[in-house]
C-alpha cells in the first residue's frame, strides 16, 4: 500500500466513524447535558477511534522522526509536543451542534487524554469502567482523529515536496485541508481562513 492509499483509507475510516456518530444523534442529542451517556454502540465507537488514533500517532511521530520506533502514548507524547508544542490549545468546532472539543487540552508529558485513558479502561476492565464510553469521550476522540487526520496528511504532502531536494515548496495548510474529500460533515478547525475560497 502506497503512502496516498494509507491517507485515503485513513480518511474514509474517520468518515465512516463520524457517520456512526452522526446516527446515534438521531437518538442522543450532541448536547453537553448528554456527554455522560454512555452505550455498547458508544463504547466501540470510542474503541475503534482510538485504535485508529493509535495507527496515526505512529504514522506521524514516524514522519517527525524517521527513527522513531514509539508504540505507545508515552513515545507519542515526547516526540509529538516537541513538534506541536501548543497541541493543548487546539479547538475542534462543529457548527452544526454549536459544540466546541479541546480533545488535547489534558495532554501533558504526565498525563495521557481523558478520552485515551478512558479507552483503555474500558479495554482491560470493562465491568468497572464502562461508564466512561461516553457521549462526551467518543466525541473527543472523534475530533482528535479529524485533527490527526489533516496533520498526517499535511506530513505526507510535506515529505513529498521534499523529496525534490528543496525544488517543490512544501504546500500551505489550506492545500493540504482541501485534499480531504468529502469533506466532514461534523467537525472544522476553528481557523476559519481554511474555508474561505481563493
Amino acid at each position: 500500500m502506497n503512502e496516498r492509499s494509507h491517507h485515503n483509507t485513513s480518511w474514509n475510516y474517520f468518515l465512516a466513524l463520524e457517520g456512526d456518530i452522526e446516527r446515534v444523534a438521531r437518538y442522543i442529542e450532541l448536547n453537553e447535558d448528554n456527554f455522560k451517556t454512555y452505550s455498547i454502540e458508544l463504547a466501540r465507537l470510542l474503541m475503534a477511534s482510538c485504535a485508529e488514533i493509535d495507527v496515526i500517532f505512529k504514522g506521524v511521530s514516524q514522519y517527525i522522526n524517521p527513527e522513531s520506533t514509539a508504540n505507545n502514548i508515552t513515545d507519542y507524547t515526547r516526540i509529538i509536543f516537541d513538534h506541536y508544542p501548543e497541541l493543548n490549545l487546539t479547538t475542534i468546532i462543529s457548527p452544526r451542534y454549536r459544540l466546541n472539543f479541546k480533545p488535547f487540552s489534558c495532554w501533558s508529558k504526565s498525563h495521557a487524554p481523558d478520552w485515551w485513558t478512558a479507552n483503555n479502561k474500558i479495554k482491560h476492565k470493562r465491568d468497572t469502567y464502562f461508564h466512561l464510553a461516553n457521549l462526551g469521550n467518543c466525541l473527543n476522540a472523534i475530533a482528535a482523529l479529524f485533527w490527526l487526520n489533516i496533520q498526517s496528511n499535511h506530513q505526507i504532502h510535506c515529505a513529498y515536496a521534499k523529496s525534490f531536494g528543496g525544488h517543490l515548496a512544501p504546500p500551505e495548510l489550506k492545500y493540504t485541508f482541501s485534499n480531504l474529500t468529502p469533506p466532514s460533515t461534523l467537525f472544522q478547525l476553528n481557523e476559519p481562513w481554511l474555508y474561505f475560497r481563493d
